[in-house]
């Protein structure tokens, strides 16, 4: 069962310079960015765009709480979907071409060693048209 998922556009110069977030949005192209954003250039540090941060936990008073984790999971990926539909198709060759290191992390706090995941194509769509390797890690 999922704890915690977090996603996020995730960028680093494979040197260990620091890229400040401001920068990534730049190369980019996106207008406006309503998600939290890390990363103010220290070296050896991601640029991050926090796309999903959700926690089981905050549903717990719900009369289903698996049920209304896994709505607002569903939703958290269509706005995910959504942001990343906003950048031109170009943009992470501009990102790459600029010796930048781009992807997209899913990180995952699970318990009972059991994974119950299910990513909506259209978020699998923009992935592949923004050419964006996607990396998932969790605690088990």
């Amino acid at each position: 069962m999922i704890r915690q998922l977090a996603a996020s556009l995730s960028a680093w110069y494979q040197d260990g310079r620091g890229l400040p977030v401001t920068r990534l949005v730049e190369l980019l192209g996106v207008p406006t960015i309503e998600h939290a954003v890390v990363g103010h250039g220290n070296p050896g540090q991601s640029a991050r765009i926090i796309l999903i941060e959700l926690e089981s936990a905050t549903f717990h008073a719900d009369s289903d709480p698996s049920e209304a984790f896994a709505a607002s999971l569903g939703a958290s990926f269509t706005s995910a979907c959504h942001f990343l539909s906003s950048i031109p198709a170009n943009a992470t060759q501009r990102v790459r071409e600029a010796g930048i290191q781009l992807d997209l992390f899913i990180e995952i706090w699970m318990d009972n060693n059991q994974l119950d995941l299910e990513l909506p194509s259209t978020f699998m769509g923009e992935l592949a048209r923004l050419r964006l390797p996607l990396k998932i890690l969790s605690n088990d």
